[in-house]
């Protein structure tokens, strides 16, 4: 008891805490699940790169080949144009 002479219902108390508690912990519940799920939608965004396969027997080749690179040159082999 407090000096004024106070009664202070400690049990009032409790139960108000108790229920506090009780809300926060579904609030946490509640959060943790929005938090898997934004976890699983960015997840599949991941898996759904496109890989390319091996080859594919049906898709048809282009046949195309590269230029021929141009051949090089050096300073010694370079003739100055009058």
């Amino acid at each position: 008891m407090s000096a004024s002479g106070e009664h202070i219902d400690y049990q009032a108390l409790y139960q108000a805490s108790e229920l506090r508690n009780n809300q926060l912990a579904e609030q946490v519940q509640q959060l943790q699940h929005q938090l898997h799920q934004i976890a699983k939608m960015l997840g599949g965004f991941h898996q759904e790169r496109f890989t390319p396969a091996s080859a594919n027997p049906s898709q048809l080749a282009l046949e195309i080949t590269p230029a021929a690179a141009p051949a090089s040159s050096s300073l010694v082999q370079a003739k100055k144009i009058t």
